[in-house]
């Protein structure tokens, strides 16, 4: 088997969907992007999983690692 990942950086994790993030913010965004519940599902959708989540010290920010089988998706 072979493997491919997938690093995300700079990620804050919420539990809200898109729809309840951009509610929240009144539809503005920073450019901070969010782990919200919708991406999660979309990346598992993919085939991605992830297999670890590190926040980093300032807490708002978090790396997260996914991988899936080659030539998916």
């Amino acid at each position: 088997m072979k493997w491919e990942y997938k690093v995300i950086e700079n990620q804050t994790a919420t539990e809200r969907t898109n729809k309840e993030l951009m509610e929240k913010t009144a539809g503005i965004l920073s450019n901070r992007t969010h782990l919200t519940v919708d991406k999660l599902n979309q990346l598992g959708d993919d085939g991605w999983e992830l297999i670890s989540y590190r926040p980093q010290s300032d807490s708002r920010r978090a790396i997260a690692i996914f991988k899936r089988l080659k030539n998916q998706g």
